[in-house]
């Protein structure tokens, strides 16, 4: 088990844990190259809609400040979003996610829980709230966010990998493997697949074959 946790805690605090919400694709407006996969794998940061906002536009350039770094930019935007609509859930989504990338995790937490306040179906706040408990070491909490995450949307292939990592990490292999498996089964091309694969090959089971089409 030591060995697995060491191995674990390698991958989990790179490329695992810098993946562990990374499949949502932009739904709307564009987003510069620069930094794109370090910015998509936070929760929100590209995956909130600007079609549910009143302030589609400054969404869309604090994404792309995002997307160059520019990360004070950004948050002086989504800011300028909340204070000309309070009630701007994804302006909480893209503050929290800001402070995520400086590693303010207890801003972030308090932005996350702000959005799921005002949108308590917002499945990006709760697996933000999962992405920080992760960040933070707190993998048994990290799991319940992303539960919680799948029961507003069931088939969301983050929540199943953000899951995975967390069971794995907490010793809990058996939900572990089936985590891995559905995330697999949702998201077999992604960039966290070889991962998961390498992972499901530790623990002693080899990964179902995603569903046919």
């Amino acid at each position: 088990m030591g060995n697995n946790l060491r191995h674990l805690n390698r991958y989990l605090h790179g490329l695992a844990l810098a993946g562990v919400i990374g499949l949502s694709a932009c739904q709307t407006g564009p987003v510069a190259n620069s930094g794109r996969q370090e910015i998509e794998s936070v929760p929100g940061a590209v995956s909130y809609s600007e079609s549910f906002s009143g302030q589609g536009d400054l969404l869309i350039e604090a994404r792309n400040r995002l997307a160059k770094r520019d990360f004070a930019g950004a948050e002086k935007i989504y800011r300028e979003v909340i204070s000309l609509e309070p009630g701007n859930a994804p302006g909480y989504i893209g503050l929290a996610s800001c402070r995520v990338l400086q590693n303010d995790f207890d801003a972030a937490e308090q932005n996350y829980r702000r959005a799921l306040e005002l949108d308590k179906k917002s499945t990006m706040a709760v697996l933000g709230l999962g992405t920080v408990a992760t960040y933070r070491g707190r993998y048994e909490e990290a799991a319940k966010f992303y539960r919680q995450a799948l029961e507003i949307d069931p088939s969301n292939a983050d929540a199943h990998w953000g899951a995975a990592l967390a069971y794995d990490q907490a010793g809990n292999e058996k939900e572990a493997r089936e985590h891995y498996q559905k995330f697999l089964q949702l998201a077999p091309n992604s960039g966290q697949a070889p991962q998961a694969r390498l992972n499901l090959a530790r623990l002693g089971k080899a990964p179902s074959k995603p569903a046919a089409r």
